[in-house]
């Protein structure tokens, strides 16, 4: 799908190109569900006086995700999913690092700049495809569980696997077993009602429970991401006294 790219006011034909400590970019055309990508990277060292230095993302005035760089020439694809298109699409980034290349020697362009954005696409097919209740296999969002008596190191496992960057750990989780049980007993006492919504609905148990762990699921993975973030803030403000940005 073409795309019109707008970066600051100005349209481009491309939307290739170094943008500025604040840029606004509005995407417009979009008249479906899919996936909007594009690619941000640092460029040539001469430009930096340090790194790692962050960037956060807004996608129509919301915060979508806050990243990091660390090195010149680096490459990062960034995707996002739109579920309620509207014919255009506003993208605002915010970098806590940027520099002029004339004072620096490099060229005539007299703008603070840190990152290059390039290679914007968008898929409309992605959401399209059917959609299976519960996802299998190593490439799906399906939850891991590391289960042991008591006091066997599960919590140091739990915190190894979650040092893959698509595990997000969570700690103390005891209460859930107990969910789980009230859950299955609330269905049984409503199942022995005379008149009850599960037997009028014909309800089915795997499926309310199903869609129980997925709340769940789903519950996780919003507060895991708003960890990630907010650790990610205190960061780049210097408030977590767990990081040093020397390192």
């Amino acid at each position: 799908m073409k795309l019109e790219i707008v970066i600051d006011d100005s349209v481009a034909v491309s939307g290739d190109g170094w943008i500025a400590k604040i840029c606004n970019i509005g995407v417009k055309k979009i008249d479906n569900e899919g996936d909007l990508s594009f690619c941000l990277s640092t460029g040539d060292p001469d430009l930096y006086d340090y790194f790692p230095f962050n960037v956060r993302i807004f996608l129509n005035g919301q915060i979508a995700e806050g990243v990091e760089f660390g090195r010149p020439w680096e490459n990062l694809k960034l995707s996002y999913p739109i579920h309620d298109p509207s014919g255009s699409f506003a993208i605002r980034i915010e970098s806590d690092y940027a520099a002029t290349p004339s004072a620096r020697g490099m060229n005539d362009d007299q703008r603070e700049l840190a990152l290059v954005v390039s290679d914007f696409a968008y898929d409309p097919m992605v959401h399209l495809r059917p959609r299976k209740a519960m996802p299998r296999g190593p490439s799906s969002n399906a939850p891991i569980f590391v289960i042991g008596p008591h006091r066997p190191d599960t919590r140091r496992l739990a915190w190894a696997v979650g040092q893959h960057p698509n595990v997000y750990p969570m700690d103390e989780t005891s209460w859930l077993p107990g969910f789980y049980v009230g859950a299955l007993r609330a269905f049984e006492a409503a199942s022995r009602a005379p008149g009850s919504s599960v037997k009028t609905y014909s309800l089915d148990l795997d499926d309310v429970l199903r869609r129980q762990g997925q709340m769940i699921s789903d519950m996780h993975h919003e507060i895991s991401r708003r960890r990630s973030l907010e650790i990610l803030f205190a960061r780049a403000e210097n408030m977590s006294p767990h990081f040093d940005r020397r390192f």
